[in-house]
């Protein structure tokens, strides 16, 4: 059982780890399509609100992806418990490095 646990928490963090080799293209990517498309935020709305969502959007479609992947990957009869690590991987690490203004 001890050796399901920890090969179950070296998958979630294995995910969490590569996960971050996918983010960081798609973010450039998709920050380079909203460059060429034209879109722009003006006001404080857009600059404050709209704009940190829409940033996001990479890094959120990765995370359901990391979800999945743990689910999937995971041998457990509750694989959804298994998500919650990586879920608290991201959440420690996003507000560390979050810098507010």
């Amino acid at each position: 059982m001890v050796k399901t646990i920890l090969r179950n928490l070296a998958i979630a963090y294995g995910v969490y780890i590569a996960s971050w080799w996918v983010a960081f293209p798609l973010a450039l990517a998709y920050g380079k399509l909203t460059h060429a498309i034209g879109i722009h935020y003006y006001g404080e709305v857009g600059g404050k609100v709209v704009l940190p969502l829409s940033l996001t959007i990479p890094y959120a479609l990765v995370a359901f992806g990391v979800g999945a992947s743990v689910v999937w990957l995971v041998d457990s009869t509750h694989p959804f418990r298994w998500v919650i690590f990586p879920a608290l991987f991201y959440l420690y690490f996003w507000t560390i490095c979050y810098h507010w203004v």
